[in-house]
């Protein structure tokens, strides 16, 4: 199995159309018949569905899935290996970073920014997705740092405690039943229909906060990302628990943000792999990240 054929099997994946794959790749229709073939003969079933377009099945979808994370090693490990200086007088490359939406970006943008003008070349890829595919590509090696929201399993990695903190409230319209108090607590929300994270971590802590059977609480929908649940809200499907300083709710804005009480702070970690080591600029990176931390803590 070939790197360059599973691009190949990818861009058909995407595009739906061998016709079009061999345009985007500047090759031959024939060319790409033939590797696929040779990639389903290699593997011993059909990746694809012939008919109208080129339709995956159940064994493509999957293979698709571990396609894409070799295929973002190799050149994760690739551009790694290019920008490589044996006489370590260029740093460049791409630092990788994935994790939820959080305040915890503040700190990192602050600590790339400086490390951006001693380091131009070396370039920031941030992601916004669930700890579940935090810890993915951490295990995969795809990326080099996490970032996770406790409770998360941060003792199964190297991490670093960042300075910032979010704190859990409760993200609704301006003109809700709810708006004109100056915090939430169990018994508001116990009958309103909820939105929350998508994370069996944060779904159970909120329980017990909430300090209710999980049948009785009004789960209206689930999402993994605050801009999709602000939108959500907006439209008046219910009350979302989120964090804080993610959303805009200042001035005559639609929605308002109320504290939990008890009160629930989210701490915030950066993690990364304990076996898979990290690349020049990456461990450069997380030497000025101690830096700024020593200095905020004095």
């Amino acid at each position: 199995m070939e790197l360059r054929t599973l691009r190949y099997f990818l861009a058909v994946a995407e595009l739906g159309n061998i016709s079009k794959a061999s345009l985007f790749l500047h090759t031959s229709q024939p060319n790409i018949t033939r590797q696929l073939k040779n990639l389903e003969d290699e593997i011993g079933k059909p990746l694809f569905k012939r008919g109208k377009g080129m339709i995956l099945t159940e064994e493509g979808i999957y293979l698709r899935e571990r396609a894409n994370q070799i295929i973002d090693l190799f050149d994760k490990i690739n551009e790694e290996i290019k920008t490589v200086d044996p006489l370590n007088s260029v740093i460049a490359g791409t630092i990788k970073i994935a994790g939820g939406e959080t305040y915890a970006m503040d700190f990192i943008g602050k600590v790339f920014k400086k490390f951006h003008e001693k380091y131009p070349l070396v370039k920031l890829d941030i992601e916004s997705v669930a700890t579940k595919e935090v810890i993915k590509r951490l295990e995969k090696g795809t990326i080099d740092f996490g970032i996770m929201i406790e409770p998360a399993p941060i003792t199964d990695y190297n991490f670093l405690k960042l300075p910032r903190q979010n704190t859990w409230g409760c993200l609704m319209r301006r003109d809700s039943d709810l708006a004109s108090k100056e915090f939430v607590t169990p018994d508001d929300l116990y009958d309103k229909p909820l939105l929350l994270f998508h994370s069996s971590a944060h779904l159970n802590m909120f329980k017990i906060w909430l300090n209710k059977n999980p049948s009785d609480i009004n789960i209206v929908a689930t999402a993994n990302l605050i801009y999709n649940e602000s939108l959500l809200v907006k439209n008046g499907l219910g009350y979302a628990i989120t964090l804080d300083k993610l959303v805009n709710t200042s001035g005559d804005l639609e929605l308002t943000f109320k504290e939990l009480r008890p009160k629930v702070t989210a701490y915030l970690d950066l993690v990364w792999k304990t076996d898979i080591g990290l690349s020049k600029h990456a461990r450069l990176f997380l030497d000025e990240l101690r830096t700024e931390l020593e200095k905020e803590e004095d």
